[in-house]
């Protein structure tokens, strides 16, 4: 999915960030290739590492692989790379749709400084003759709370960068029209055949969007957009059964096992809690 965006504003705040923090901030696409970053250049220390290519290889292999532990869990994931630096990758979202990451880092965990510096110079000696003990002590160094409140800080720059539209996807592409198709027939047939049938796309083709875009399986997503609207039924007053219709269960006891599993809670439960509230 293209992403279009203001490269102006995002540069400014994404300067804006890194003036504050003192830390490498890049936007990716899906696909997870680099759209704008702030610097432009890496720190010193991950230059000289990647100029050996099979440290380059782990670096390009450990940020996949937590890019897919964050597009699987669809949440922030604050990491240390092979090195033993810490990265922090959080999502960004439209209408529930994963449209592409922000990335912050390479920082050193002032624990590690102190403890571990041996370690990772010993470890980057492996890939550089450089002088690696002079980039290291370069790179910007955080506590714990320092680095989860940096994180706080991304994901406020997230829903900025969205509620002003400084960055957004195409809204024609086929996930927005499958999000859209989905939204307004949930209570008719939204089977896998009957998808791709209507979309003219194959089942591969359909599990990969759901996979890249979502996160998830196409009958997560539906099963998840079901409930949901069926609580928002439940909460204006509709009964029950009227409700698990109006979202495409036609078995009551069915719609009750998929509640609870969704929320954690039976929708009778959910439907006291709401006249209690109501009542007050």
């Amino acid at each position: 999915m293209d992403l279009l965006f203001d490269i102006k504003q995002c540069k400014s705040l994404m300067n804006d960030f890194y003036t504050i923090t003192k830390i490498k901030i890049v936007i990716y696409d899906t696909n997870f290739e680099p759209i704008v970053s702030v610097p432009a250049n890496d720190c010193d220390f991950c230059a000289a590492l990647k100029k050996n290519p099979s440290a380059l290889e782990k670096c390009n292999s450990c940020i996949k692989s937590e890019v897919k532990k964050c597009k699987k869990s669809n949440s922030l994931n604050i990491y240390k790379c092979h090195a033993g630096l810490t990265e922090v990758v959080a999502p960004l979202r439209i209408d529930d749709i994963v449209i592409g990451y922000i990335m912050f880092g390479q920082i050193v965990d002032k624990e590690d400084k102190n403890e571990k510096k041996a370690e990772i110079l010993t470890y980057a000696a492996q890939y550089s003759n450089e002088d690696m003990s002079r980039h290291f002590s370069k790179i910007t160094s955080k506590n714990f709370d320092q680095i989860h409140s940096v994180a706080k800080l991304m994901e406020a720059c997230i829903s900025y960068l969205v509620m002003h539209k400084l960055i957004k996807s195409d809204h024609t592409s086929l996930a927005f029209k499958l999000a859209n198709f989905i939204e307004t027939n949930l209570s008719s047939d939204l089977s896998v055949d009957k998808l791709c049938e209507h979309f003219d796309i194959s089942r591969n083709s359909l599990y990969k969007i759901f996979n890249d875009f979502y996160g998830m399986s196409v009958a997560k997503y539906i099963r998840k957009k079901r409930i949901d609207v069926a609580i928002e039924l439940i909460s204006s007053g509709i009964s029950i059964t009227d409700a698990s219709s109006k979202v495409g269960f036609g078995d009551y006891n069915y719609f009750s096992k998929v509640f609870k599993s969704e929320t954690g809670t039976l929708p009778s439960k959910f439907r006291q809690k709401v006249l209690q509230k109501h009542s007050k």
